[in-house]
């Protein structure tokens, strides 16, 4: 749907990615890259309440610039 940076205490996440689930949930996942030979790297958020507000405030700012980022109700 969009990606974004986010700094957070510590770091600075650049290229984050949100999007929708299939299910309707929104999501954000952390920055992917390829090293020079090719092999993918990354790197997961374990943390719920750091993904949450991650979500949250990604969807907040997609939400401000009129982008439809409400949770959807799968479909049957």
């Amino acid at each position: 749907m969009c990606t974004f940076d986010i700094t957070i205490p510590g770091f600075t996440l650049f290229a984050c990615q949100l999007y929708r689930e299939g299910n309707g949930k929104m999501l954000v996942s952390p920055p992917r890259s390829q090293r020079h030979d090719g092999i993918a790297t990354g790197m997961r958020i374990d943390s719920a309440p750091l993904r949450d507000a991650m979500t949250k405030a990604a969807c907040d700012a997609a939400r401000s610039f009129g982008a439809s980022v409400d949770p959807v109700p799968a479909k049957a």
